[in-house]
């Protein structure tokens, strides 16, 4: 398996795995309802083209020839009034690929795209208890702030990466 920059001739494969993942990570914490929600507003294949060519964005997937395992996105500068931090916008591993490594790999060739950034940020809703603790085991923090995403409390985790 390698990873590699995600093009348009994947976005559809990618938007199949977000939505694979969020289903299997969301539909017994939250609903199914919010899963698809989710998915609809946030994931469509528009909002992932515009993604996939955002500037100071990475769009990298884990691949193995046959089928994409993973995704993640992020962008330099996407919080507005930090500009050297690094905003995870999603790390996605399909489920039947969880716990080998890929989510690992993922984050830190994200990590280690943006050579001007001092932080990594991203956000993580309040009661998926597994990626807060595979991101606490990835080095992340807790911050103070509480914040909401789509109604729901989430737990604004960051690492310092210079």
């Amino acid at each position: 398996m390698w990873l590699r920059t995600a093009s348009k001739d994947d976005l559809q494969s990618i938007h199949q795995l977000l939505s694979k993942t969020i289903h299997a990570t969301l539909d017994d914490l939250i609903s199914v309802s919010f899963a698809d929600q989710l998915v609809e507003d946030q994931f469509t294949l528009d909002s992932l083209r515009k993604a996939l060519y955002h500037p100071s964005s990475e769009f990298i997937i884990a691949d193995d020839g046959e089928r994409i395992h993973g995704a993640a996105h992020a962008t330099l500068g996407g919080v507005k009034t930090e500009p050297e931090v690094v905003a995870l916008h999603f790390l996605a591993v399909d489920p039947e690929s969880q716990r080998g490594g890929v989510g690992r790999k993922l984050l830190i060739e994200i990590e280690e795209s943006f050579n001007v950034a001092r932080r990594i940020r991203t956000h993580i809703f309040e009661k998926n208890l597994k990626a807060l603790k595979f991101f606490e085991n990835q080095g992340y923090n807790k911050l103070s702030e509480k914040a909401k995403k789509l109604n729901l409390p989430v737990v604004v985790m960051e690492k310092s990466i210079f």
